[in-house]
């Protein structure tokens, strides 16, 4: 706090924003932002001296204190606060003061209690003792006109006094005489409500399960620990009239924090559920504790213990004693047991992959999961759960190094989802597990129904809501798959793949630094989670920052060297910048991951066939076999694409790639972000394909899609015709500031002569200049 007014309010409005220090939110008429903690520390700072140049190194010093930090880290908070304030592309707000630091400029108008919360302003109170407060507050009698009667508009629009005068202090003082009884008994009612043990029940408890202590010193023990605290989580979620935050946000509090007292207020609950569990010698026993944090007591405890054999029940056992505390009025039986297991080797399994599917970082974890939810339906055929899980794990196969092909993979999953919801009809990863498949084949109806099921099943689903924003995206439908990603981070801020979902989301609408802010805030969450430094790589990439991007996937390595996948990634940055040697070693890694196969002798001689093109028949035939061919992380088809053409095999070419795009009912699909490098190359194929060909046509549409322009410039360089104005345009803007991925695929087509006939040499000089630089950069980063 900078100002004798900062000291009476958290809250402070800038031109059409108001802000709340205290729970790090911008908003506007229409909506409110959510900004990290760090963020808001900078905007006071710059806020101290508003209209003044704020010294860079007096702000890190200020917010960062005595930590090692680079510069990068005030830059992207900037970054941050400028989405924040849609003062992304103007940056008159909050502007650069070149070797200094930054100025906001701005008038800022700090808000008295009560002006200003707009959720108090929003909603009425049921209760007459409320009113009678805020009327107090207000030093209103109760025929003088209150704040709850002004348009809520008014916030923005209205001057507002950073000050309170003298006449509205006797005004105040006049009321107190008045609710003074009023508010007497409503003191009297809070304390006894508030003090009394057996007075448990909120209108809607709000209650978090902290992680449970495995005293054991096995690894049973902790897949106990974490299992159960899962079950329980969900479970009391499920329940209606309970409010129950996510486990990634209560997880990375309850490290955070060490008071109870302090976790209940990160994670806004009243109510925390903590324990203890020992597993060993054929028995267990688990503790559990009910603490009201309002009052820092354990109100309610419970040990569970008993041989092995029954351990399968206790978690229902468990939350049902909990419903029963937090709502006495419930009946126990809501919980449904419904596809549970009895078999204790089946739980203990199912534990182990449970365990493995909601902390795995690195590529181990899929094969772990599988392996463990397999061991538990052998053990029990009839385990509804670990069907669904396995369904899940089978629908997200190229979401990691796709050890399985897609048709096998999603042959799987579809048994397993039947399977799954022939036991229990609402399993949630089974629906979830439905969405996914059906989001991949452009059944959107399916997957929409799919996902409206599981959040009907558990209205708190933070997965339910980002496999929302993928459908979206999917459907084209950029601006609601942004709403989507956003609820789902609003629902769980703390999760790592949700934040990278974020990031992907911003990826795919071309918005590469929110990208790079939300992977960052992954990374800040968990820095050992690989797929943030992926997508944080990716969108570095794309602007053509390819040290950093090596450097984000170096970083990736380091944590977890077993992904074929991330190796090649990282080999194909380094020939982005025309480095094949130094991509070598990568692409042997590559292939020493996928032992004696046809994909490991293809990335052991990536350079020869497919950069250099050489022997390209050969190329061509372990490139159609190549399992990733076309992933979720990069692309080889306008690599494939370039070989057919060089090789005059368009219309065997074209027969390949139309299975990447055929739609099971034979419907013309949708050109999307899933499918959109093997459309275009089926289009610039079918361009060359002879007119008297029995090859069915198609309308593919494919480079007026809203993702060409900004992800597939190699594809026009590769087609028959020559560039329109607004294609090379488009291109040319590419070489200048952007990064036309892939552009060393042209090499062996006819897209070399339109290379050099369509683009302005100014264009393609500015583009080499560019990648001499990054080698440069990459070469002096070399050991």
């Amino acid at each position: 706090m900078t100002t004798n007014q900062q000291l009476q309010t958290d809250r402070f409005r800038i031109g059409d924003f108001i802000i709340d220090a205290d729970d790090n939110t911008v908003s506007t008429r229409t909506q409110q932002r959510h900004i990290e903690p760090k963020a808001m520390q900078v905007l006071l700072e710059l806020v101290s001296c508003a209209n003044k140049t704020a010294d860079r190194k007096a702000l890190l010093q200020n917010v960062w204190g005595d930590r090692v930090v680079v510069d990068e880290a005030l830059t992207r908070v900037i970054s941050q606060l400028r989405i924040a304030f849609d003062d992304t592309k103007s940056r008159s707000l909050i502007q650069t003061v070149p070797k200094k630091g930054y100025r906001l400029n701005a008038q800022v108008e700090w808000l008295h209690d009560g002006v200003g919360d707009l959720q108090s302003q929003r909603e009425e109170s049921h209760q007459a003792t409320a009113s009678a407060q805020s009327a107090f507050d207000a030093g209103n009698t109760p025929d003088s006109p209150t704040d709850s009667q002004q348009d809520v508009q008014g916030v923005f629009s209205s001057p507002v006094s950073t000050y309170v005068p003298k006449s509205m202090l006797r005004r105040r003082l006049q009321g107190i005489s008045f609710f003074f009884g009023i508010v007497l008994i409503v003191a009297v009612v809070t304390w006894l409500v508030d003090s009394s043990d057996s007075a448990l029940i909120d209108d809607a408890p709000s209650v978090a399960v902290l992680p449970l202590t495995a005293v054991s010193d096995n690894a049973q023990s902790r897949y106990l620990a974490e299992g159960l605290a899962e079950e329980l989580m969900t479970a009391l979620g499920n329940t209606p009239a309970l409010d129950v935050p996510s486990r990634y946000s209560t997880f990375a509090y309850a490290q955070q924090f060490k008071k109870v007292t302090d976790i209940a207020s990160a994670l806004d609950v009243r109510y925390l559920i903590e324990g203890t569990v020992r597993h060993g010698d054929g028995s267990y026993t688990i503790v559990i504790r009910l603490i009201d944090a309002k009052q820092d007591k354990t109100l309610w405890s419970s040990t569970y213990e008993d041989d092995e054999s029954r351990l399968a029940g206790v978690s229902d056992m468990i939350a049902a004693d909990v419903i029963k505390q937090l709502l006495p009025e419930t009946s126990s039986g809501a919980l449904s047991a419904n596809g549970r297991v009895q078999n204790i080797d089946a739980y203990q399994a199912y534990l182990k992959g449970t365990y493995w599917l909601m902390n795995g970082k690195t590529s181990e974890w899929y094969l772990q999961a599988e392996q463990a939810f397999n061991e538990a339906i052998q053990a029990d055929p009839t385990y509804a759960e670990a069907h669904g899980s396995l369904a899940y794990i089978y629908a997200r196969f190229n979401y990691h190094d796709t050890y399985l092909p897609r048709k096998e993979a999603t042959q799987k999953a579809e048994d397993a989802i039947a399977t799954a919801l022939s036991l229990n009809r609402n399993n949630v990863q089974a629906h979830l597990a439905r969405a996914i498949i059906a989001t991949s084949g452009q059944a959107f109806d399916v997957a929409e129904e799919a996902l409206d099921t599981a959040l009907a099943i558990s209205p708190q689903h933070a997965t339910a809501l980002y496999l929302y924003s993928e459908l979206r995206l999917a459907q084209n439908d950029f601006t609601g798959a942004l709403e989507y990603a956003k609820r789902a981070k609003t629902q769980d801020p703390l999760s790592p793949w949700v934040n990278v979902n974020l990031a992907i989301v911003h990826y795919w609408r071309g918005e590469m630094e929110a990208a790079l802010i939300a992977a960052d805030d992954a990374i800040a969450i968990d820095d050992e989670y690989t797929w943030a430094y992926v997508w944080k790589a990716k969108a570095l990439h794309h602007q053509g920052r390819l040290a950093e991007a090596i450097s984000a996937m170096q970083s990736c390595l380091r944590i977890d060297n077993s992904s074929p996948v991330n190796n090649a990634y990282t080999g194909i940055l380094y020939l982005e910048a025309g480095l094949p040697e130094s991509a070598e070693s990568l692409f042997t890694a590559a292939a020493a991951l996928l032992g004696d196969s046809t994909d490991a002798r293809f990335w052991k001689g990536f350079v020869r066939f497919a950069y250099e093109q050489q022997n390209s028949d050969v190329g061509i035939a372990m490139l159609e076999e190549l399992t990733l061919l076309d992933n979720r992380i990069f692309s080889l088809i306008p690599v494939l694409s370039a070989l057919y053409l060089q090789n005059d095999q368009s219309e065997a070419g074209s027969r390949f790639l139309s299975q990447y795009v055929r739609l099971p009912d034979g419907g013309e699909p949708t050109v999307n972000f899933l499918n959109m490098h093997a459309a275009a190359g089926l289009r610039t194929l079918r361009q060359n394909v002879d007119k008297e060909s029995p090859t069915p046509k198609r309308n593919f549409t494919v480079l007026n899609e809203k993702l060409l322009p900004h992800f597939g410039e190699v594809f026009w360089l590769l087609q028959d015709d020559a560039l329109s104005k607004r294609q090379q345009s488009l291109l040319q803007k590419s070489m200048q500031s952007g990064w036309p991925e892939y552009l060393w695929a042209v090499r062996g087509s006819a897209g070399l002569s339109q290379l050099s006939g369509d683009i302005m040499p100014a264009s393609l000089a500015t583009f080499d200049a560019r990648r001499r630089k990054q080698a440069e950069a990459l070469a002096e980063q070399q050991p």
